[in-house]
């Protein structure tokens, strides 16, 4: 799940990656800062959901590239 931190101190856009439901999961990370304007945009909108596909760099510092998808009430799920 994906959850805006905007009282976050470092980033007001910040939006985090949980694994699992929020409430639940654990934080695996944050959208990369580049995206994170257009993902807050896509969760007030509709429903943002991914899947991680794939988990790379070191154990110390793991890459997760997950794959997201869109929808609104106006259109179908969409994935980028």
């Amino acid at each position: 799940s994906f959850v805006h931190e905007d009282e976050n101190s470092e980033d007001e856009h910040a939006v985090a990656v949980y694994a699992g439901m929020q409430v639940d999961g654990c934080r695996i990370g944050y959208v990369m800062r580049g995206l994170n304007k257009q993902f807050i945009a896509w969760m007030m909108e509709g429903h943002v959901q991914g899947h991680i596909v794939r988990i790379n760099g070191t154990q110390e510092r793991p890459i997760i590239l997950i794959l997201t998808g869109f929808s609104c009430a106006s259109q179908k799920l969409s994935y980028s």
